[in-house]
């Protein structure tokens, strides 16, 4: 059955900008050809099928994250004979969308599936060893521990005798790096492990038909 995708009256979404990064309108695109779907759905992860309903269309709302950060190290400030740990080698590894969905409505038509709510979405982090929040939050450019107020605005128009499910997934730009750690007496630096951060940029609307 196809999608009405196209038909959305409505689609945005607000997130307060981080404190590294301006903030900018966000970006809609809307994929109805099948082979792009299909295409989105492989390269991202997105299920292409739900409760045996068919993948047919998928709208991306993308706020202004940067993948700009690449190469940017933390600094390190001696004080006296002390040095802090570094975070190095920055680089944008990508687009991860899934995980658990915000928000999913199914409806038979004619109606129309309405999101209007607002979700909280944390950034995320980790590591291979010790090192402090603040020093990776300055190395990516955005603070790995924030909760992202996200506000959904979608109304996805169901024809009469189809049965639709429209599923939000968020959307994240996912940085790795490297771990450095200091030798206090001579002032070199050692390779101790990586990490990886995560940085919410967007939602995935998918829509299921069938």
């Amino acid at each position: 059955m196809a999608s009405s995708l196209l038909a959305l009256p409505l689609l945005g979404m607000t997130v307060p900008a981080f404190a590294a990064a301006p903030s900018a309108p966000d970006s809609v695109t809307v994929i109805s050809d099948p082979a792009a779907v299909s295409a989105t759905a492989a390269e991202y992860g997105i299920p292409t099928t739900y409760d045996g309903q068919s993948l047919t269309g998928i709208t991306e709302v993308t706020s202004a994250t940067s993948s700009s950060t690449s190469g940017i190290s933390s600094d390190a400030t001696p004080e006296w004979f002390w040095q802090s740990d570094e975070v190095r080698d920055v680089q944008f590894e990508g687009i991860e969308v899934g995980g658990t969905p915000l928000e999913t409505q199914t409806g038979t038509g004619p109606t129309t599936l309405t999101m209007d709510n607002t979700y909280s979405v944390s950034n995320s982090w980790n590591a291979s060893v010790s090192v402090s929040a603040s020093i990776v939050s300055a190395a990516v450019g955005f603070g790995v521990t924030q909760d992202n107020s996200v506000t959904l605005s979608n109304a996805q128009k169901v024809p009469a005798g189809e049965t639709e499910t429209v599923i939000a997934y968020p959307e994240f730009a996912v940085y790795s790096f490297q771990v450095w750690v200091p030798n206090n007496f001579n002032g070199n630096y050692t390779n101790a492990g990586t990490g990886s951060a995560s940085q919410f940029s967007g939602i995935y609307y998918a829509v299921y038909s069938g």
